[in-house]
């Protein structure tokens, strides 16, 4: 709730378009969107912003061109990024599926290093690793 009070206060947002999977949810979006952003909101996400910090991609785009076996980075980041971070596994297995049979075949644990250097500090091989255990 905090993340969409933050969105909703932002001058430069025209719209937000939320996860809603049930009533529950719709009724915590409905809440969040009654009450102004506050030092209470503000803590909570610096606290998730430093729990995630190393693992969440920004998608700033620069992975981009850099895997030597031609992934796409940024997209497998994302599809991780619904099943850890949204609970929403089917849909990043679904996304994932979707990549051509041969980047599906890859697996990171087979190049010698990393070709892509992520500019936030992100373990690119650890989590495309992690996220070829969890698809494929």
């Amino acid at each position: 709730m905090a993340a969409l009070r933050w969105v909703l206060r932002n001058p430069n947002v025209d719209c937000a378009i939320p996860s809603m999977t049930d009533h529950d949810q719709l009724e915590q979006n409905l809440q969040a969107m009654a009450a102004p952003f506050g030092p209470a909101d503000q803590k909570l996400l610096a606290l998730r912003l430093e729990r995630i910090q190393h693992s969440y991609c920004r998608m700033c785009g620069s992975c981009e061109g850099q895997c030597s076996q031609g992934l796409p980075v940024a997209d497998i980041l994302r599809y991780l990024m619904y099943a850890e971070s949204y609970g929403q596994f089917p849909l990043g297995r679904e996304h994932y599926q979707q990549l051509p049979d041969w980047a599906q075949a890859v697996r990171c644990s087979q190049c010698r290093a990393c070709t892509v250097q992520c500019p936030q500090g992100i373990p690119v091989a650890a989590r495309l690793s992690r996220a070829q255990e969890l698809f494929a």
